[in-house]
C-alpha cells in the first residue's frame, strides 16, 4: 500500500521526522501534517525539520502565512518559490518561466496547481522540502493548492511540511482526513 502522508501531533514529532526525511529522499515524499496549539511548539518542530533536511542534503524553501488582509493570498507559496528559486541557482531554470507567468497573473489559481511539474523535474536531481509555517492562516486557495500537489509529491523525492493549529478547518481538514485514511490504509485498520 502507497503511503502518501502522516498527521502528527507536535508531541509526537520528534521520531518521524527522520524517517520521513529518509523516505522523501527515497523518492517517496508526501506531506508531514505538525499540528498543534499555539505555543505547542510547531514552528520549533518545523525547523528541527529543515535543519535535518539541509543535513541530508535536501535542497530547503520555507516560508510562513501571516492571515491578514494586507497579506496576498498568493504571498506565502510565491515568497516560498521564490526562495527555491534563489537556493537552486541554474537548477532552479524549470520553475523561473511558470513562476513568472503566474506572478503576472496570480488570481489565476490554477498556474500554481501545475508547478508540481518543474518541481519534480528539479527534484529528481536533488532531494527537496518545502516548509509553510502557520498555514492555517493561509487563503483557501493557497491551502487547495498545496491539496492538489499531493498526487505530484508522492512518488517523487520532494516534501511538503505544513504547520497550522487545531482544529483544522476547510482544505487543511481535508488534508488532514486524507493523511489519515492514507496512514490507515498503509498500517491497516487498528
Amino acid at each position: 500500500m502507497r503511503r502518501e502522508g502522516r498527521a502528527f501531533s507536535v508531541r509526537e514529532v520528534q521520531t518521524p521526522i527522520a524517517d520521513w526525511l529518509a523516505q522523501t529522499a527515497r523518492g517517496r515524499g508526501g506531506v508531514l501534517l505538525i499540528t498543534g496549539e499555539p505555543g505547542t511548539g510547531r514552528t520549533s518542530a518545523l525547523r528541527q525539520l529543515i535543519q535535518q533536511a539541509q543535513v541530508q542534503g535536501f535542497t530547503v524553501a520555507d516560508s510562513w502565512c501571516r492571515g491578514d488582509a494586507a497579506e496576498p493570498p498568493h504571498l506565502p507559496l510565491t515568497a516560498l518559490l521564490e526562495t527555491l528559486l534563489y537556493e537552486l541557482g541554474e537548477q532552479g531554470k524549470p520553475l523561473q518561466e511558470p513562476l513568472d507567468r503566474w506572478m503576472q497573473n496570480p488570481q489565476a489559481w490554477h498556474i500554481p496547481t501545475r508547478l508540481i511539474y518543474p518541481l519534480r523535474e528539479i527534484a529528481r536531481q536533488r532531494p527537496l522540502l518545502l516548509a509553510m509555517d502557520d498555514t492555517h492562516r493561509a487563503h483557501e486557495n493557497l491551502q487547495r493548492t498545496l491539496l492538489n500537489w499531493l498526487v505530484g509529491l508522492r512518488l517523487e523525492p520532494i516534501g511538503l511540511a505544513i504547520t497550522a493549529t487545531s482544529p483544522l478547518r476547510g482544505a487543511l481538514a481535508d488534508l488532514q482526513r486524507f493523511l489519515s485514511r492514507a496512514v490507515a490504509a498503509h498500517f491497516g485498520r487498528r
